[in-house]
């Protein structure tokens, strides 16, 4: 659906100079949902990227949403005169190196080295930037072909195998970016240890963030303002939401309907790269979603797999021992809502996501995916949406469904 970005970023520089910038870079914010309140700390804003280089602004537009799997370490001395902070994150959907490129002719005393691992299609890209100008260089293919022989060799395997086993795959997707990392330590002093990346705890998480997301949906559902949100930076534009049991009440509806609305809110969504459809039941967790593809006017596809399921399973047991020690061992039945029986799914429901077209989830992909090329008639994929959820996810009726369309950022 989304493309995703995954970086690792260097700011070096004076010390007195780095040190001002981890500061004006960081922010806290109190959030607020469902009564429980709480301070984000996000180390790396985009809120402060556009106060500190307000020419970002000609790169996109609006604020965009600060980043995910966020950690920082602590400011180290690279040389006598010299120091640097560093940065792991994801972003969604936005390139982070002209975005940059505005930072550092705000901050030309900073040297920034930014890597750009694309979870869509694998490439690596290193980038130098200072005082606005901007050294690029793409992994190629032949030093690709090293790391993942390497792979092979120390793990046993042959051939495709490598790309499979999540284990190989990760230790040789490791070794390339750190060699993109390394690319410019002769430009910038003398030649480092190897960086540590795991040991830093990790702020603003990608699961958390989709359960605020579903709270959020769920107040607009009941048209109740999410009070506590902060206000800036801005945050995604709220989804739209359309609820078969809002939009149908008193009519018949039918599978043919649901292909027919959700072949025109395809057509909407290519109006913008940003935008999102998603058609979803609440319980058992079930959905399939639509998004911008990596080529231009591509379309990506994806449904629900175990690998979320998973996690909301242990999240209704700890609700249901919670309700059982509250009310005592005696306590009524669960309410479905709670139950966890028919959550995951089953090996025919996976048998059937696959005849359907849909491919097998990977270390990169947890969900369920598919592609279509520029081009498709989205009548097509309206069917291929309803039958994923009538008979590969065996949703008898369409009511109850929900339809979200919202975008990744308010210019979307």
């Amino acid at each position: 659906m989304a493309v995703d970005y995954f970086h690792r970023l260097a700011v070096r520089g004076p010390r007195q100079a780095v040190r001002a910038f981890r500061h004006r870079m960081h922010r806290e914010y109190e959030r607020a949902v469902a009564g429980e309140t709480w301070t984000e700390i996000v180390p790396f804003s985009f809120a402060a990227l556009y106060e500190l280089a307000p020419s970002a602004r000609r790169v996109e537009r609006e604020i965009p949403s600060d980043p995910y799997e966020l950690s920082v370490w602590p400011v180290k001395r690279i040389d006598q005169r010299h120091v640097e902070v560093r940065y792991q994150f994801q972003t969604r959907n936005l390139e982070m190196a002209a975005l940059l490129q505005a930072l550092s002719r705000a901050l030309p005393s900073l040297t920034f080295i930014l890597t750009t691992f694309c979870l869509d299609d694998s490439s690596i890209d290193s980038h130098r930037l200072r005082s606005g100008k901007t050294h690029t260089w793409t992994m190629p293919e032949r030093r690709e072909a090293f790391h993942w022989n390497r792979a092979r060799k120390k793990f046993g395997l042959v051939g495709d195998d490598v790309y499979e086993d999540d284990t190989a795959s990760d230790w040789a997707e490791q070794a390339m970016l750190e060699e993109a990392f390394r690319r410019w330590d002769r430009a910038d002093g003398p030649r480092r240890g190897r960086y540590s990346w795991r040991n830093q705890h990790v702020l603003r998480d990608l699961e958390t963030e989709r359960e605020l997301a579903v709270y959020a949906v769920a107040a607009a559902r009941s048209q109740v303002p999410s009070r506590g949100m902060r206000d800036a930076p801005r945050r995604p534009t709220a989804p739209a939401i359309v609820s078969w049991e809002d939009q149908a009440l008193g009519q018949d509806v039918t599978w043919e309907h649901v292909v027919v609305l959700v072949g025109k809110l395809l057509r909407l969504r290519a109006r913008g790269r940003s935008r999102f459809l998603i058609v979803a039941r609440a319980h058992p967790h079930r959905f399939v979603q639509f998004g911008a593809g990596q080529s231009p006017g591509a379309l990506r596809g994806e449904a629900i797999s175990n690998y979320f399921l998973a996690g909301e399973v242990g999240r209704l047991r700890q609700l249901a021992r919670a309700r059982k020690a509250g009310r005592g061992a005696r306590s009524a039945r669960l309410p479905r809502a709670l139950q966890t029986r028919g959550v995951l799914l089953s090996k025919a429901d996976r048998a059937a996501l696959c005849g359907l077209g849909w491919q097998e989830p990977t270390s990169r992909t947890p969900n369920f995916w598919r592609t279509w090329r520029r081009g498709v008639d989205p009548a097509d994929v309206a069917n291929v949406a309803v039958n994923t959820l009538r008979d590969a996810f065996g949703i008898r009726s369409p009511r109850g469904l929900e339809v979200i369309c919202g975008s990744h950022s308010p210019s979307g």
